[in-house]
């Protein structure tokens, strides 16, 4: 895969679920984070309301109340991204954009970030060995007694995930009716 990303797409209001999972994410064992791909996609037209109240709105505002779907989803992933940032990395990473068909994306650069995806959805019980060295190193103790711990593998217990990207999605899709009255005026 050329490209790698971790996104939440709000867009195409037409056809599909409110909220559709569209995942590409091969085990992490099996792949190199920077090749990792993960789209998390939502699309307004699932319920029959918001489908409706969508296809009477005329298309300046639609545009307006997708911006606005996506800045929630960001806004939102933005505060619970924070909640797993130790040097800010992950949520300076983080991004809005345009996907240019009138949709927006919100994800993290695979760049800034690339344990972005794992972080998301979390990974399995695995071993990590060393890939050009002989043993793994990491600082070990506090103020004064550093020192570091080499091991020739480690056991990694595996992580459950946090898929904050999805709850920003669906806090996204909750907020459809107060985004369409906001724009609307």
């Amino acid at each position: 895969m050329a490209r790698s990303a971790l996104a939440t797409r709000v867009g195409n209001p037409h056809g599909g679920a409110v909220r559709t999972l569209s995942t590409h994410a091969p085990h992490p064992e099996s792949i190199a984070p920077s090749e990792a791909e993960v789209l998390i996609e939502v699309n307004l037209a699932g319920l029959d309301a918001i489908r409706e109240t969508f296809a009477t709105l005329v298309p300046d505002v639609q545009r307006k109340v997708l911006r606005g779907l996506a800045q929630v989803a960001f806004d939102t992933a933005q505060t619970q991204v924070d909640t797993h940032t130790q040097t800010g990395a992950l949520a300076r990473s983080l991004r809005l954009r345009s996907d240019g068909e009138g949709g927006w994306i919100v994800g993290h650069d695979q760049q800034h970030a690339p344990y972005a995806g794992f972080l998301h959805w979390g990974t399995r019980p695995h071993i990590i060995r060393p890939r050009e060295k002989k043993a793994l190193r990491w600082p070990s103790g506090q103020g004064g007694k550093t020192g570091f711990v080499f091991a020739k593998w480690v056991r990694h217990p595996g992580y459950e995930g946090d898929a904050y990207l999805v709850k920003a999605a669906d806090e996204a899709v909750k907020q459809f009716d107060a985004i369409v009255r906001r724009t609307e005026v």
